[in-house]
């Protein structure tokens, strides 16, 4: 993850900023390329605790003594925070760390084991819990008065994703590469080389360091991605995008040469308990394929166009095939909140 804003809030301050964005790429990401001490899922980013016996990998919201530093100061005290404009995650959770923590209480089963509780390092974060000291921040729903810091941003677990999703047909034993993990490409570049099929989702977020800017925006801006590809013979995925949010999209294929085969899908996410020590962890995330239309075949040089209102999608896949070597594909998205 990479806060790509070029200045630092120090920055911003002096130089009476009313507005601050954060730009936050691979926001969600829980899978190999997810970036160090967890900054894919909250920032700032905080060092990972160590791998428990039987238990996921621990995300701490709160800094440990000696090994849990903050790699970052945590966001200010603020008058208002927002979904930026141009952001493709429609919201986050807001902590706020400066409030006083109540022990956990999430106790193991205790005929199974009265000597196990579930800490909130252990086990509530991974499972996507919201605690009594945070509060969900979406598109439409800003927190506008003052806000205590320091602040800490998490990902909403309706953006999260991992390496490896169950397709619809076929597909591994353990599933098929999904995310950062996809390998194959088979969009054009007119510059050369294979763009990634993958759209990386970015949080932005507006932080309003007083209160002399106008109210935040209800909505965001409009999202397109258009692109080129070559479909192989079976059906591939040729980009999967982040919907995460979005009212209204609208899918424009356009078989510029050759007959093509599209099918739109999606994917939904469950989390696996283990409770082998009593405690209800969530060790995996788990990522399946779901049909939104069926396989189409669209004759060359014509042009389909499906339109979805509100789908609930957090990741569109356009999947597409052709029989023809020489068969060029032109596929355009438009999403609006």
């Amino acid at each position: 993850m990479a806060q790509i804003n070029p200045r630092t809030f120090a920055d911003a301050k002096q130089l009476a900023d009313n507005i601050y964005e954060v730009i936050l790429t691979n926001w969600g990401n829980r899978g190999q390329k997810q970036d160090p001490n967890n900054g894919s899922i909250q920032y700032p980013p905080v060092k990972s605790l160590p791998n428990l016996p039987g238990r996921a990998q621990a995300i701490p919201i709160v800094p440990l003594a000696g090994t849990g530093d903050f790699l970052l100061p945590p966001i200010p005290s603020l008058s208002a925070i927002a979904i930026a404009p141009r952001s493709n995650i429609d919201r986050c959770i807001v902590h706020y760390a400066g409030l006083p923590q109540t022990p956990s209480t999430l106790l193991a089963d205790p005929f199974i084991s009265p000597l196990m509780p579930c800490t909130i390092e252990q086990g509530f974060i991974n499972k996507g819990g919201i605690l009594e000291s945070e509060q969900v921040l979406a598109v439409g729903a800003s927190l506008i008065g003052q806000q205590p810091g320091p602040i800490i941003i998490r990902a909403h677990p309706a953006g999260w994703f991992n390496d490896v999703y169950f397709p619809l047909v076929g597909g591994g034993l353990f599933g098929d590469p999904f995310g950062t993990a996809i390998q194959d490409s088979y969009l054009i570049d007119v510059n050369g080389g294979a763009p990634a099929p993958w759209l990386n989702p970015e949080l932005r977020l507006m932080l309003y360091l007083n209160g002399a800017a106008a109210l935040p925006p209800q909505k965001r801006a409009p999202f397109r991605d258009t692109w080129l590809c070559r479909p192989p013979a079976t059906s591939e995925i040729m980009r999967v995008v982040p919907i995460i949010g979005r009212r209204h999209v609208q899918v424009l294929i356009d078989a510029l040469a050759s007959d093509v085969t599209f099918r739109i899908t999606a994917v939904v996410q469950s989390q696996a308990a283990s409770t082998n020590d009593g405690n209800a962890e969530f060790v995996n995330l788990s990522t399946e394929e779901v049909a939104l239309t069926a396989s189409t075949l669209l004759t060359g040089g014509t042009q389909a166009i499906v339109k979805f209102d509100n789908p609930g999608l957090t990741y569109m896949i356009i999947r597409a095939s052709s029989l023809f070597v020489t068969s060029f594909t032109q596929v355009t998205i438009d999403a609006f909140d």
